[in-house]
């Protein structure tokens, strides 16, 4: 006797070869038919090549309307949105191609998607659609109202400054008058200053060079172990001690001849420094020349101290440096009295204008009109931005619901595969066909039910609805209603708002034309 199976097959032949004796365009349709079914209906480890080199494409394709679906409308940077994109195709299609799991969870979200979790979905994606549209540009005419009500008061200042400006431009040209008079005596005392400012600076801006040449000098006094002198610069101080001097005059004195000993004692240090660095430089290059012997025959380039002999010159000579012999007496009082003139010439052409600002208790709040706009269009602006946060960030939240659908399709697969029981009432032609090879096998078949049996159980192709499903679709329709009345308030609250708009627009033009005189004097 043939098993159920085994009958099955022999009828499937039979079938075949009925299609195959018809010939033509027929039979090859037919027969890729049954294979693509029989690779369907397979076990899980039959034809996994074929699987997967149909699967791959399916995956990617299933991935791209997710990307439409679900990334697009997040309006995230470009690359990040490519990047997510690239991710969720080579996944998807990798696992509907190799995991027979990923395929089970894939088809799921078809029956899940017109389930609860769908519908929450299909109302997130609604409240999205309405935050980039009717509630978006609510906010941009509420800027709209916002500015208009500023540029009518910003308007009706700016007419009030204009008749103010007609009144007192008589007096702004004779105030001009003068600016232009005192800019002129201005630029005559600019340019005795600037004639005036490298004296200026010779004796009070040098500090850097005498910082210099102070290192130097003792730099000098070390290397000669002080055959010039010990502590020059003491002696310097000492001589010239500003803090010694009996007024202002005799203090700027001592002070320029306090620089003027050291440029002449620089002078001799810069030739022994010369002369040193010389020497050194050329026993280095003789060192070099020579290796065995040089050491024996450039001797004579490690005597330095012949250097000295250019510090010992001006001392033979009677060339000391002395700032006594070079500056004239009186020097110090010159300089002094061209310093305070110059100050006194700059302070003179000084204007000194006293007014009163007469302010009545009203005035105490007044504030510019450019002021008011720009205060008042940042006040908008930091709340639009603030109310612009909380959107975007509810439009990205709520386009991440449709992973709620993905987890929902998961655990009822993963549910379907541990729990017998769990949505096991179905008569599906499967379960007809197991059925059937029960009555093949002579044992005890489940169908046709009974009367009382037919109410516990679901057939999907009928078209009529159980209680339970009349029940939640009458919620459902009721939750639906609601939420289409909301969004039909916000639509028409958007397009009140937009016809009031456009009727200011069309209707609130102001020209204002104003005429004045003024009064000529000729004297």
């Amino acid at each position: 006797m043939m098993t159920y199976e085994e009958y099955m097959t022999k009828y499937r032949r039979r079938k075949y070869r009925r299609r195959r004796r018809r010939g033509g365009i027929l039979c090859c349709f037919y027969l890729v038919i049954d294979k693509l079914m029989n690779v369907i209906n397979s076990s899980p480890e039959e034809y996994n090549s074929i699987k997967t080199v149909l699967g791959f494409p399916v995956g990617a394709f299933i991935a791209y309307m997710l990307y439409k679906a679900v990334l697009e409308p997040l309006a995230l940077p470009k690359n990040l949105q490519e990047l997510l994109g690239g991710v969720l195709g080579l996944g998807m299609a990798s696992g509907y191609a190799m995991s027979v799991q990923v395929r089970c969870i894939t088809w799921l979200l078809v029956p899940t998607f017109f389930g609860k979790k769908g519908r929450s979905f299909v109302a997130a994606y609604a409240i999205v659609f309405l935050i980039t549209g009717p509630v978006h540009n609510i906010m941009i005419n509420g800027q709209e109202v916002t500015r208009a009500l500023v540029c009518a008061t910003e308007l009706a200042i700016n007419h009030s400054t204009t008749k103010m400006d007609l009144k007192t431009r008589p007096i702004m040209n004779v105030a001009k008058d003068f600016q232009e008079q005192g800019a002129h005596l201005k630029r005559v005392i600019g340019d005795l200053e600037f004639a005036y400012k490298p004296l200026k600076k010779e004796f009070k801006e040098n500090e850097l060079e005498e910082e210099e040449m102070e290192m130097r000098m003792r730099k000098v006094d070390k290397d000669t172990r002080g055959r010039r002198g010990k502590n020059r610069m003491k002696k310097i101080e000492e001589k010239n001690n500003p803090e010694t001097a009996r007024d202002r005059p005799e203090k700027i004195e001592k002070q320029y001849r306090k620089k003027l000993e050291m440029r002449c004692e620089d002078i001799w240090n810069q030739a022994v420094s010369s002369c040193r660095n010389k020497m050194l430089s050329l026993w280095d290059d003789c060192v070099g020349y020579i290796p065995i012997i040089g050491y024996y025959l450039c001797l004579p380039l490690r005597l330095t101290f012949f250097c000295q002999i250019v510090r010992v010159v001006p001392g033979a000579l009677g060339m000391e440096c002395d700032s006594m012999d070079v500056m004239e007496p009186g020097f110090g009082e010159t300089y002094v009295t061209a310093d305070d003139t110059m100050d006194n010439m700059d302070q003179n052409f000084d204007v000194n204008m006293q007014y009163k600002m007469v302010h009545t208790p009203e005035d105490v709040d007044y504030t510019m009109a450019e002021e008011m706009r720009k205060g008042a269009m940042h006040e908008f602006s930091k709340r639009q931005k603030l109310t612009e946060f909380f959107l975007t960030l509810l439009k990205r939240t709520l386009a991440f619901t449709f992973i709620l659908v993905f987890i929902s399709s998961y655990k009822y697969n993963k549910r379907y595969l541990s729990d017998f029981q769990f949505d096991n009432m179905y008569i599906t032609p499967y379960f007809r066909h197991i059925d059937a090879r029960r009555m093949y096998q002579k044992k005890r078949r489940l169908l046709p039910l009974k009367k009382f049996e037919r109410g516990q159980v679901v057939y999907p192709k009928t078209m009529k609805l159980m209680k339970s499903e009349k029940k939640k679709l009458s919620k459902g329709t009721f939750m639906i209603i609601m939420r289409c009345m909301v969004s039909a308030l916000i639509i028409v609250s958007a397009k009140v708002l937009y016809e009031v708009m456009d009727i200011i627009e069309k209707n609130s033009h102001v020209t204002y034309r104003q005429q004045g005189r003024t009064i000529k004097f000729i004297l």
